[in-house]
C-alpha cells in the first residue's frame, strides 16, 4: 500500500456460506449474522462460517488479516494467516471470501471480527454471543457442536 493511503472497507460480513455463482460470476452471500447463541460456556461456535470482505481504494499490494477478539479483555482469540490483495485500479474492489475456523466463545458477551490491512485496523464487525436455556423441542440446538447455535441477526 502506498504511504498514507487507507483502503475503504465496503463490506465485512459473517455468513453461513459465500460462493461465486458459476453463470454470473457474482459473489453470493447466504445467511449473514452477527449474533450467536450457546446453552453453556465456554464453548466453540463450530458451524461452517465464512467471512466476506470487500475493499476499494487499494494503492498497491497489501496483506489482509482477520482477528477474532474478546471485547471483555481485548485478547485475540483467533488470527488468520495473511491474505495478499491488490487491484490494478484503486476504483475497483478487491473481494475476499474466507472460511473461518471454529470461533471460541469463553463466555457470553461481545466479540469483534477485526479487519487488519497492512497491519492497521481497517474495519470491525461486532459479534454477540448470547446464552439461552436448552429446550428439548429446539431441533437446531447443537447441530454442529453441543451448546453452540446461531440466530440470524
Amino acid at each position: 500500500m502506498g504511504k498514507g493511503a487507507r483502503p475503504v472497507v465496503q463490506a465485512l460480513l459473517l455468513a453461513d456460506h459465500v460462493y461465486i455463482d458459476r453463470e454470473s460470476g457474482k459473489t453470493i452471500i447466504a445467511g449473514t449474522f452477527d449474533q450467536i447463541w450457546a446453552t453453556e460456556f465456554p464453548t466453540v461456535f463450530g458451524r461452517a462460517t465464512w467471512a466476506f470482505v470487500s475493499l476499494t481504494d487499494l494503492r498497491g499490494p497489501a496483506e489482509v488479516v482477520l482477528r477474532y477478539v474478546d471485547l471483555a479483555d481485548g485478547s485475540v482469540l483467533l488470527t488468520t494467516n495473511p491474505i495478499p490483495v491488490s487491484t490494478e485500479d484503486p476504483l475497483k474492489s478487491a473481494q475476499i471470501r474466507l472460511e473461518i475456523p471454529p470461533l471460541p466463545m469463553p463466555h457470553p458477551g461481545a466479540y469483534a471480527l477485526e479487519l487488519m490491512v497492512g497491519g492497521q485496523l481497517a474495519g470491525t464487525l461486532r459479534v454477540v454471543a448470547g446464552q439461552h436455556r436448552a429446550e428439548a423441542s429446539d431441533a437446531s440446538e447443537g447441530e454442529e457442536k453441543p451448546g453452540a447455535d446461531r440466530e440470524d441477526g
